[in-house]
This record gives structure tokens, C-alpha cells and sequence, in this order.
């Protein structure tokens, strides 16, 4: 049997993140863990380090989707809260269903995320569908974009 568990994301704040999961896109707090409870060194090599780890991580959870948010202090987490190139291979974004744009945009901005307004695309799709798009960051640069199409358009 092979499920999905979940998505990790390295943040810079874990209550700045949550705030902003939970407000803006109707996220509900899950577990907090910190590496004391996992095993702490333990971890180290099994995430990619070398040394001393201490780490909080605190999950979210939105229908079946499930985030892991997790705050790095030992090693101390680096990048910057810029968008990747969308042609960088790995990740490149969360896509959410949204009623209304607008409304989110703004609460993007007012908990600390970045809209990226020159992304709006509204058309008519090849499919013959009304779409409207728009790409926004979280406070730490993850890519989001935000989505409103019908419920019967499906891409399963």
C-alpha cells in the first residue's frame, strides 16, 4: 500500500506561518512537535546534517491536504522569502481553489505574504472554461497560486 502523508515546508517563524495558513487560507492547527520529541540528533542525517538539530514542527491541516511547517534553529535555516524560477526543478507551487481572488489577496498582504499582482490571468481556457489566476507568496517565499474555476472541472 502506498498513501500520502504530507508536505514539509521550512519557515522562518512558526507562528508567523500558522497565523497565516490558518487566516488566510482556512488551514486548522494540527499537531507541535519540537526535535526534543522526535529524537533531536537522532534526525540529524536522516535530514540531510551534520551535528547538533533542533527543530519545531507544527502541522496544518486543510481537507486532505496536510503541511508540515517546520522552524529550523540549529542549523538556522537559509534562502530568502523570494519566488523560485517556476523552471528550477522540485517544487514549484501549492495550487488552492478560491471562491474570489480579491479577498484572499488582501489577506495575503496582511499577514505577511506577498501577492504577486502582475500574474492575474482571467480567460476563457482551450477547455472553454472561465478561469481566473493569480500567484502569491507566503512569508517565507513559497509559492501559492490561487485558483477560481467551476467545481466540475476536475484534473483526475
Amino acid at each position: 500500500m502506498i498513501s500520502f502523508s504530507h508536505i514539509g515546508i521550512c519557515v522562518s517563524d512558526i507562528p508567523t506561518s500558522v497565523r497565516f495558513y490558518c487566516n488566510v487560507l482556512e488551514f486548522q492547527k494540527g499537531k507541535l512537535f519540537t526535535s526534543e520529541d522526535t529524537g533531536g540528533s537522532e534526525l540529524s542525517s536522516l535530514l540531510g546534517f551534520d551535528g547538533d538539530l533542533e527543530f519545531q514542527c507544527h502541522f496544518v491541516c486543510k481537507d486532505m491536504l496536510l503541511l508540515e511547517l517546520l522552524q529550523f534553529t540549529i542549523p538556522n535555516p537559509v534562502g530568502t522569502a523570494t519566488a523560485r524560477p517556476m523552471n528550477k526543478l522540485g517544487f514549484t507551487h501549492l495550487t488552492f481553489r478560491v471562491d474570489e481572488i480579491d479577498s484572499i489577496a488582501a489577506k495575503v498582504i496582511e499577514y505577511g505574504g506577498t501577492v504577486l499582482g502582475a500574474t492575474r490571468t482571467k480567460r476563457l481556457s482551450p477547455g472553454g472554461y472561465n478561469e481566473d489566476v493569480m500567484f502569491c507568496l507566503d512569508p517565507d517565499g513559497t509559492r501559492m497560486e490561487l485558483l477560481t474555476l467551476s467545481d466540475n472541472v476536475k484534473f483526475n
